[in-house]
């Protein structure tokens, strides 16, 4: 069996597929397994409501500049709300997965968060159930 059939066999086995947002989307996996996919937005909203955690997020989108807008209106919020943890996530340094888990791992779900997640159109696309609240 080559790695393209073992590929196929482990995606066809697997309950959800989280594909990377640079994955075209009009690549055979969105059509294949239409039903499986689920973003990393959406999977992270999953773990959420599992755990608890119940942040505010900020969603950043655009063009250009999403990564410095990130880190100022992050940096802005920390200071001005002290009692928050803020976190600068998404297509980020660190994904927003690794932001939850560090949180879940280190058990701050009942802390207040408030998440500035940058966002790609890619990261959007096949979001159906993560909402921001700005």
């Amino acid at each position: 069996m080559d790695d393209a059939d073992r590929d196929e066999v482990v995606l066809a086995q697997t309950p959800i597929i989280v594909p990377t947002p640079g994955i075209s989307q009009d690549h055979d996996i969105y059509t294949l397994y239409k039903d499986k996919i689920v973003s990393e937005l959406d999977m992270c909203y999953a773990i959420m409501q599992e755990h608890g955690l119940n942040p505010h997020s900020i969603g950043v989108t655009g063009t250009d500049g999403k990564s410095t807008v990130t880190w100022l209106i992050s940096q802005s919020l920390a200071e001005l709300l002290p009692h928050y943890h803020v976190h600068a996530t998404g297509n980020w340094d660190d994904a927003l997965s690794k932001t939850i888990l560090d949180i879940i791992l280190a058990k701050q779900e009942q802390e207040n968060h408030l998440f500035v997640i940058e966002c790609s159109s890619f990261m959007l696309y096949p979001t159906k159930k993560y909402h921001f609240d700005i």
